[in-house]
């Protein structure tokens, strides 16, 4: 090869020009004839100047050229990200098979969200390349979606990408923000594909909030009016074969996606059966997976230690059980489960003791609120910081309370319902407060409609749910309302199926889920117990309604749930 690389340097015995833009190439045919394909045919069928003996080359950069014409003689190419492309589709021209495939091999490496190099795959046929891409987009599509090359797009692989399953987004209303960013960003030349986009879209999962919010920054009235014809004819549909228990017509379009489909992960709690004595309660440590597409349970790794009474919560991708009681034993433990490894590992424990507290995420940090200290009622709010590994006192409560319902939305954290300091009959309360974590601010807010304490609390939409719980007057509840912080108002909901007191519930693709909880009941010998229920029913707020789903494998009620 040096001596190769001699005669093309000393230009001895040269027989061929090659002529790229204003450069001129000199080199041996027998050489380039060996080193692509491209060349062997045009020597082969005399498709040059072969009185001037001179090639002339057409959409090739000199430098890419000088690139290639260096490999074919050494065997050596210096691949960057800045060359790589222009040397790719060069040398998939001139058929110099070992360049293409360094060159997809570089580009794989170093695939991101600026460069995902998509169409310029496509355009190219390198097949394996284009998956890698796709996969890549697949996995940071909403951060991929953003950028420019994204944007510039054909239309037939935007909705290559829409119509996938593997889509890793939170929600369809990512999805649909990316479709209306291509839209808008040459709305008089895609005009003629909205329809063909917005047809991946699956609407009837995204809610009236969330398209509002999409509209919002719509600023094309042809494509807003579009989306909305969309979204109401979606519904509709799903609304009139629900009435007539007809089939959908295209069902995955209330599906979401498979990447997107979530599990939720019911999580301790204990289990009494009907007819037992208040005593015979069995503290549970197992976990059971449910899959909100596939409509399954599974069970998962258990806990290192049986509790009930816990907060959970997820940061990180990772699943939090914090506190909680066993037999009487209050703990300070912290277990973190990773989906991943499927393992449990021990966490930094709490400052004190806690069961009966509300606990919820914010960030990238855990909050635990007041619940029992001991034999008292804790007063204060810890924080849990996995950058720093610990747990600190961030402030006291202004209303003592156990048993309360704990959630985030938007920043604030609210604390509503509960029992207070008194905990006799008759002490459970309406009272709603929001704490801000940033100024340590509390502010008092539209208590609720119907005293509880054991409710459960999820957010969606915009809005905070409270479902069943218990008080002194009704006994166990199968009520529900909900509270639009921006009103700040509370309206009731439909009931639930069932009566659950301390039931678990989490909000996933835009539906409600509730598992599990206890009901009150006389036995025969008058003396009054709990039972623990297995059932799970899900609250579809487009329909305004409740169904029942799989029971849970266990009975449980002061469990924990999470969605991951």
């Amino acid at each position: 090869m040096e001596n190769l690389k001699h005669l093309l340097d000393s230009q001895l015995f040269c027989d061929i020009s090659i002529q790229v833009s204003t450069e001129t190439f000199q080199a041996h045919q027998v050489v380039l004839a060996a080193g692509g394909q491209y060349f062997r045919a045009m020597f082969a069928s005399a498709m040059y100047d072969i009185e001037n003996r001179c090639i002339t080359l057409h959409d090739v950069a000199p430098s890419t050229f000088q690139s290639l014409l260096t490999f074919i003689y050494t065997g050596e190419i210096d691949i960057t990200w800045d060359n790589c492309q222009d040397v790719l589709a060069a040398a998939d021209m001139f058929g110099i098979t070992c360049v293409v495939t360094e060159c997809t091999t570089f580009l794989q490496k170093h695939l991101d969200s600026h460069n995902c190099i998509f169409q310029f795959a496509d355009i190219h046929s390198c097949s394996e390349l284009k998956s890698k891409a796709e996969t890549f987009i697949h996995k940071h599509f909403v951060s991929t979606s953003q950028e420019e090359e994204y944007l510039e797009l054909t239309e037939n692989l935007v909705v290559e990408l829409l119509q996938s399953e593997q889509l890793c987004v939170s929600s369809e209303k990512e999805v649909l923000q990316a479709a209306l960013r291509w839209l808008l960003h040459d709305p008089q030349n895609r005009k003629l594909s909205v329809f063909n986009v917005l047809n991946h879209i699956r609407f009837p999962i995204i809610s009236e909030t969330e398209l509002e919010e999409c509209l919002e920054i719509c600023g094309n009235l042809s494509i807003k009016i579009a989306v909305k014809k969309f979204s109401q004819d979606l519904i509709s549909d799903r609304k009139l074969c629900n009435k007539l228990n007809l089939r959908l017509v295209k069902p995955h379009l209330v599906q979401p996606r498979k990447s997107a489909r979530k599990n939720i992960y019911v999580i301790g709690g204990y289990f009494h059966a009907k007819g037992g004595r208040w005593s015979d309660i069995h503290t549970l440590e197992t976990v059971e997976k449910f899959d909100t597409f596939s409509h399954e349970w599974e069970t998962v790794p258990s806990l290192q230690y049986p509790r009930n009474h816990m907060g959970t919560s997820v940061v990180n991708g990772q699943i939090y059980v914090v506190g909680g009681e066993n037999e009487s034993l209050i703990y300070d433990l912290v277990e973190r489960y990773d989906p991943i490894s499927r393992q449990w590992s021990t966490a930094p424990p709490l400052t004190q003791p806690r069961c009966g507290h509300g606990l919820t995420s914010l960030g990238d940090c855990l909050y635990a609120f007041g619940g029992w200290v001991g034999m008292e009622l804790g007063d204060t709010v810890e924080k849990f910081d996995p950058s720093t590994n610990e747990w600190v006192t961030v402030c006291k409560m202004p209303t003592l309370r156990f048993e309360t319902a704990v959630t985030e939305l938007d920043g604030l954290i609210y604390i509503i319902g509960g029992m207070d300091k008194d905990y006799g009959f008759g002490s459970e309360l309406t009272i709603v407060e929001s704490f801000n974590p940033v100024t340590k601010e509390w502010e008092v807010l539209a208590p609720m409609n119907t005293p509880r304490a054991n409710a459960s609390v999820a957010t969606l939409n915009g809005y905070i749910y409270v479902m069943g719980g218990f008080n002194t007057r009704d006994g166990d509840l199968a009520s529900v309302e909900r509270f639009s912080p921006e009103e700040n108002v509370w309206e009731t909901m439909p009931d639930m199926n069932q009566k659950r007191t301390a039931p678990c519930s989490v909000s996933v693709n835009g539906l409600l889920y509730v598992m599990g909880g206890r009901q009150f009941f006389v036995r025969l010998d008058m003396f009054s117990c709990n039972e623990t229920i297995n059932s799970m029913e899900c609250f579809d707020p487009i329909l305004n309604r409740w169904y029942e789903l799989p029971a849970l494998p266990t009975p449980r009620c002061e469990a924990g749930a999470v969605v991951l």
